[in-house]
């Protein structure tokens, strides 16, 4: 997706700008239902500025959902050697995103359908390279007899990861029995005991 911009700092700021707006819009009215104008708007640009930066909806909802997934990934690392350890802290990075941006996670779930197959394909990438991570952290703790070594890491990684949107899915009911942390505890408790020998 081209931009008439230059300046690729400003570039990334506009269109994080527009996929904040629009993420908030998808949520309350569906993709279908917002206009190019309504998402202008809720940026605070005008609809001609914003086509400096996107095209069309098409882009705007693949730039959401691409920013969503980025923000995601950038959170985790496998810094410790230890792979319990980097374990707890991926899964603590992953969780405290999913916390900060719930609505970006329901949207993922709730427009995905909406998004064309020229893209879809790209973030389908993207979300495959996140858990990536954590089953590269499973692994090596297979390797170095940390972790059991009958369990898949691909499913244990796509468990991980499901059981983190879940914060979002139910925040509805998760939110009044208990706070962010709690249920941080419990997950961690839970992902240790079994995957660890």
């Amino acid at each position: 997706m081209r931009a008439t911009s230059k300046d690729k700092k400003l570039v990334e700021e506009r269109r994080q700008q527009i996929a904040d707006g629009a993420v908030r819009l998808f949520i309350e009215s569906g993709y279908e239902r917002t206009s190019m104008r309504e998402i202008a708007e809720a940026c605070e640009m005008s609809v001609g500025n914003m086509y400096n930066y996107v095209k069309s909806k098409e882009d705007v909802l693949f730039l959401a959902m691409d920013h969503a997934i980025r923000i995601g990934q950038a959170d985790i690392s496998n810094d410790c050697r230890d792979p319990a350890e980097a374990l707890k802290q991926a899964v603590a990075n992953s969780y405290g995103t999913v916390n900060k941006k719930q609505n970006y996670v329901l949207f993922i779930y709730q427009e995905a359908k909406n998004l064309p197959a020229r893209y879809r394909k790209r973030i389908l990438d993207l979300d495959r390279e996140y858990a990536l991570k954590f089953e590269d952290i499973l692994a090596e703790g297979i390797e170095k007899g940390v972790f059991r070594a009958d369990i898949s890491p691909f499913l244990v990684s796509q468990n991980i990861l499901t059981l983190g949107h879940m914060w979002a899915f139910r925040r509805w009911l998760l939110n009044g029995e208990c706070t962010f942390d709690k249920f941080l505890d419990q997950q961690l408790a839970f992902i240790l005991a079994s995957v660890s020998r």
